[in-house]
């Protein structure tokens, strides 16, 4: 199977998936679905259907829509998992500047619970 055959198989899921009929999907990017079965799934897909989908569409994964795989997998094979050179430190500052944090909120929540009472 070509590129973008599979491309084209993964924008005829898209339209499945959203409950949206295969006409109407396409009719929205400037293109037919009679371009997306039969011998047309094998032709190129215009670029410009791609950027009209991914304006349209931004919650779909473009990665996934081009390669198959979602960015979280790709992420996952590129991910080297290693330690900061100080994160023990980076730790306990970040754990006291939040205990700080915690400390004024507080003090501004009782303030807050005093001047309702009054």
């Amino acid at each position: 199977m070509e590129k973008s055959d599979e491309i084209k198989i993964r924008l005829l899921q898209v339209a499945k998936n959203k409950g949206i009929s295969y006409e109407k999907f396409f009719k929205d990017f400037g293109t037919t679905y009679e371009n997306f079965k039969g011998k047309s799934l094998k032709s190129s897909l215009r670029s410009k259907v791609l950027g009209d989908f991914s304006q349209e569409y931004p919650d779909i994964d473009l990665n996934w829509l081009i390669t198959g795989k979602r960015k979280i997998e790709k992420e996952k094979e590129n991910l080297v998992m290693e330690e900061p050179d100080n994160y023990e430190n980076n730790y306990k500052d970040k754990y006291l500047e939040v205990l700080e944090e915690n400390r004024q909120l507080s003090k501004e929540l009782i303030a807050q619970l005093k001047k309702t009472e009054n």
